[in-house]
């Protein structure tokens, strides 16, 4: 059972899919089996593009908005 500990950034899961679930829609859902596996991989490839596409519009809104990046951005490992 997936649990928030009030306010924190905290969270308990008995399984690993369960915290992957909670950001990736439908990632508890795919059957146990080699189709499900494949599935899994699709889901967590989409969501690393649509979180890579937040992210550098974010940089390039940040950018715009301030003239070009600073020297920390531009290094800044995630």
């Amino acid at each position: 059972m997936l649990t928030y500990k009030g306010g924190e950034l905290a969270m308990y899961a008995d399984t690993v899919s369960e915290p992957l679930s909670a950001v990736i829609p439908g990632y508890d859902e795919p059957p146990s089996n080699e189709n499900g596996d494949e599935a899994a991989f699709v889901a967590r490839y989409e969501v690393a593009i649509e979180l890579a596409d937040l992210v550098q519009n974010g940089l390039v809104i940040d950018a715009t908005e301030n003239d070009g990046w600073s020297p920390e951005q531009a290094t800044a490992r995630p």
